[in-house]
């Protein structure tokens, strides 16, 4: 890796987003002109936040060894049905289950069918099945061969006419997605968002054009609902702007019948998360805002606002991750850790702001951006500490969990440099929890390799004379 200066470190941040702050803005020219630094930088580009993609399946794959649902005792099928039930913050929320359950039995009959309707049922079946793997630790080709068959639809989905059972297809394959971090995550919730446009679902009036039946209108806008869920976090996290003037009413929550509003606990998950969701527009937005650059707002007031929301917003979630036994229910297990993850990503967001507002320079705002730095840190040790309750099982549940801790290692690597504290030796803790983790995995997790080179080319940057500067 060639040296470089910081007109060249444009390159690695494309968008202003989570974890786009922790970047080689940080440093000054010296600090990125260090022969021992050089190396370093070229495994810290490595560990880039991204979609992480622990399973690929290749388009030449789609079609091979599909599972004809023929062949499959009836019974195991309607297992793996109930076990997308049995997980309250998925398809249970938005989707019907005598629908779904008739739809199976029209399928399994081979009575006539839509494309739509053989691939939600496909989708559904590999969420039933990864739920059950991950629960037993065993692996997921079952539930792959499942999303094979979704998949190799998946250009006659996009170019259909934009309709109920499409969006919630859609949305149905981007929580498998989302759970094993495939690449196909984007182009779904593209074409989600657009189905849903289409459709005009954010509007009342168009859901009741849609359909008269009452019930019928109730999923739509559920539907709508889960999308927005989904879409405002992967906004904020990735940078984009994906937002309308919305006008349609927070559905009721269902009971376990899946049928009709009830007060019961669970049922709160989609109004959590719709919470959830709009917090994370406001920060998104708050990224986007150019007079928080401007020496004479407060930026610190408009962050703690927005971190007394997040704060307010569950609090249930603050509970340490390590607090949780391992014997706990494992569906409450992925809610908590779900909830949790969010909760992470919202403050590294927030943490992240201050940072990211470098289009002007000022005494007053490389001070500010000092403060915020050190916080990020603060954070970053924290999620550290609770990822010891972590264990295999919960990320074979949900690969999204990697994330923060992908952006945690960059928080503090680039603290490792930058602060004369014990920085470093919490590399070490992130590298041993990787490397726990990618036990559950056929090859190891990258990251414990790239964790422990970047270990070995720091030490020497921590005896430079002279702390290096913040920008």
């Amino acid at each position: 890796m060639k040296n470089q200066d910081k007109s060249s470190s444009a390159t690695f941040t494309t968008s202003v987003s989570i974890g786009s702050a922790f970047s080689f803005d940080l440093f000054d020219e010296k600090v990125l002109k260090i022969d021992c630094m050089v190396e370093a930088f070229s495994y810290f580009e490595k560990l880039q936040p991204r979609q992480y993609e622990l399973v690929q399946i290749s388009n030449s794959s789609v079609g091979v060894g599909e599972p004809l649902l023929q062949s499959f005792n009836p019974v195991i099928l309607d297992d793996l049905i109930e076990a997308c039930y049995e997980d309250r913050s998925g398809i249970f929320l938005f989707i019907g289950f005598k629908q779904l359950k008739g739809l199976l039995a029209s399928v399994l009959k081979d009575e006539s069918h839509s494309t739509i309707e053989s691939a939600l049922i496909y989708s559904a079946l590999a969420i039933g099945s990864h739920l059950r793997n991950a629960r037993y630790s065993i692996n997921d080709d079952e539930s792959i061969s499942f999303f094979r068959c979704s998949l190799r639809t998946l250009s006659d989905v996009f170019l259909a006419k934009d309709s109920l059972l499409k969006l919630q297809l859609l949305v149905t394959m981007l929580i498998y997605t989302r759970a094993l971090g495939l690449r196909y995550f984007s182009a779904l919730m593209t074409n989600a968002v657009s189905c849903a446009q289409g459709l005009r679902l954010f509007q009342m009036s168009r859901v009741v054009l849609l359909t008269s039946d009452l019930e019928e209108q109730n999923w739509a806008m559920r539907t709508f609902w889960y999308l927005y869920t989904l879409s405002q976090p992967y906004c904020l996290r990735w940078g984009l702007e994906l937002d309308n003037d919305i006008g349609l009413e927070v559905p009721n929550a269902v009971n376990s019948t899946n049928t009709e509003p009830t007060g019961t606990d669970h049922v709160n998950y989609l109004i959590l998360q719709i919470s959830y969701a709009k917090i994370c527009s406001q920060i998104r937005k708050a990224y986007h805002d150019e007079n928080l650059s401007k020496p004479i707002v407060n930026l610190e007031t408009v962050t703690e606002f927005l971190r007394q929301k997040i704060e307010a917003w569950n609090p249930e979630t603050p509970r340490p991750m390590n607090d949780i036994p391992g014997h706990e229910e494992f569906s409450e297990r992925r809610i908590y850790f779900q909830l949790r993850l969010q909760y992470y990503e919202a403050l590294l967001s927030l943490d992240s702001l201050g940072l990211n507002h470098q289009s002007t320079t000022s005494e007053v705002l490389d001070e500010q951006r000092d403060r915020v730095f050190k916080r990020c840190v603060k954070t970053a040790k924290m999620i550290l500490d609770d990822y010891n309750g972590v264990e295999v099982v919960d990320i074979l549940a949900n690969r999204a969990l990697i994330l923060p801790l992908l952006i945690v290692v960059r928080i503090i690597f680039l603290a490792s440099i930058l602060l004369k504290g014990n920085e470093i030796s919490y590399l070490a803790i992130a590298s041993g929890i990787f490397g726990k983790l990618s036990m559950g995995f056929k090859v190891p997790l990258p990251e414990v390799i790239e964790l422990n080179k970047i270990a070995q080319q720091i030490s020497p940057a921590r005896e430079m004379p002279g702390k290096p500067s913040l920008i």
